[in-house]
């Protein structure tokens, strides 16, 4: 009714339904029914008779607002209104389809690519058609001129008509599912992306892992090497420029964990080896500044407080967790760009991993990955070689980091396996195990 009806309708004949859209203006709606409908809704109170005012305040439900008095409007039932048996049938029914949303979520989808979304407490659904999409395929955006054109075909003319229906349209392209989100509304992105990565927004992580559930994770195994060695020795000294000594260094190199064949191309490049020719190592280093588990005081790198509470093999689990939000949230991802500049990934990777979730579940390459979950590229640049950085930022600014946790994993594509530098085009990735068992999503 024009968005101006919220609840559920039950037809139990599909043509009930498909022949009402179909009507012409004026005709009576119930008359051609081949069966019963029942309409479980919301009314504004003046709406309602007394009597089923008194009947709700008396059986003590709670309500929301004076436009949300609950109603059931059963039409055509055997015998009028709602029988026992009619009642089970429809509560099976709603515990079905919130089982159903419950357990598959945003991935529910109809045979036409629409999407069932559950949010809240209770049961809230809402089918939404999947946007328009052009001959090429792709997504129809809300377009300023398509509005003007609805506008104008619509015959509204005052003010408060054109912005109460632009509002409309707007709103209701905020809230449907788009593709390029991974299923999510552009409502459910932003809410998602302003959670950030602390744990307390939409994006939730496990602390509660244990060391064997992390044992692939390079990362976390080498900042346990790190702290440990500083425990044990009291410290280490710092050079002149802050980084650490080159003996230091090459008791890490000695005992870090790295790529198959990184350490041979490193003193292959380097006959003398600083902390800053070690990038995993640099940026392990800074990482664990940043997060608060060393520190370097007068001219000393040492292990903090918190460092040695989170040492020990049982707090393997916070310990992850930790380093995870101090990395895609205090650390500055831009400090790993390959081209200079930023390259505004860090601000949605909450996002960004919600679109890894859906879009690596099985190999892709990471150029193909890039184009899956990467924003579209404004209209007249999409042949410019600047936007050719985009794959690697992506790969070098949050794959990479997320292989290091043990989130993602690699492989060079088959055929290219001999190749030196395969390329990212021949790069495949896809999420590990732990990545479902570490992050979630509370979307309530």
């Amino acid at each position: 009714a024009g968005l101006g009806e919220f609840g559920l309708a039950v037809y139990p004949h599909p043509h009930d339904f498909s022949d009402l859209l179909d009507l012409e203006r004026g005709e009576l709606p119930h008359q051609a029914l081949r069966g019963w409908v029942v309409h479980l809704g919301y009314y504004h109170r003046q709406e309602l008779p007394p009597v089923m005012v008194k009947e709700i305040s008396r059986a003590g439900w709670k309500v929301e607002s004076v436009e949300a008095y609950p109603s059931i409007l059963p039409i055509q039932t055997v015998g009028g209104g709602l029988q026992q048996d009619l009642v089970r049938r429809l509560t099976l029914l709603l515990r079905g389809v919130a089982g159903l949303v419950e357990k598959y979520g945003p991935d529910l989808r109809s045979p036409k690519g629409g999407a069932f979304r559950w949010s809240g407490s209770g049961l809230t659904l809402l089918f939404a058609v999947p946007p328009e999409r052009d001959a090429a395929g792709d997504q129809h955006h809300l377009d300023l001129q398509d509005l003007i054109q609805e506008v104008k075909d619509a015959g509204l003319e005052s003010e408060e008509e054109i912005r109460d229906f632009v509002a409309e349209r707007v709103d209701g392209y905020n809230h449907s599912p788009l593709e390029g989100l991974a299923g999510l509304s552009p409502a459910q992105a932003q809410a998602l992306i302003e959670g950030g990565v602390k744990g307390e927004g939409i994006l939730r992580t496990n602390g509660a892992l244990s060391a064997e559930d992390l044992a692939s994770s390079d990362f976390l195994a080498n900042a346990r090497i790190l702290l440990q060695r500083l425990e044990e020795t009291g410290g280490t000294k710092a050079t002149l420029a802050g980084n650490l000594t080159r003996a230091f260094v090459k008791e890490m190199l000695e005992a870090m964990r790295f790529p198959p064949g990184y350490l041979e191309q490193l003193h292959r490049m380097n006959k003398v080896v600083n902390e800053e020719d070690v990038w995993p190592l640099h940026v392990l280093r800074v990482n664990l500044d940043v997060a608060g588990l060393i520190k370097r005081r007068k001219g000393t790198f040492s292990i903090t407080k918190r460092g040695r509470s989170m040492l020990p093999p049982e707090s393997a689990g916070p310990l992850y967790a930790h380093l995870f939000r101090s990395y895609f949230g205090k650390f500055n991802m831009d400090y790993r760009s390959r081209f200079g500049r930023s390259s505004g990934l860090q601000f949605a990777v909450p996002l960004l991993i919600w679109q890894l979730g859906a879009g690596a579940k099985n190999w892709i390459s990471v150029t193909d990955l890039a184009d899956l979950i990467l924003p579209p590229r404004p209209r007249g640049e999409e042949d410019k070689g600047s936007w050719r950085n985009d794959a690697a930022n992506l790969h070098h600014q949050v794959l990479d980091p997320l292989v290091d946790f043990g989130l993602l994993e690699e492989k060079p594509k088959p055929g290219a396996a001999g190749e030196r530098y395969p390329g990212l085009k021949n790069t495949l990735t896809r999420k590990t195990p732990l990545f479902d068992r570490f992050l979630r999503f509370a979307w309530d």
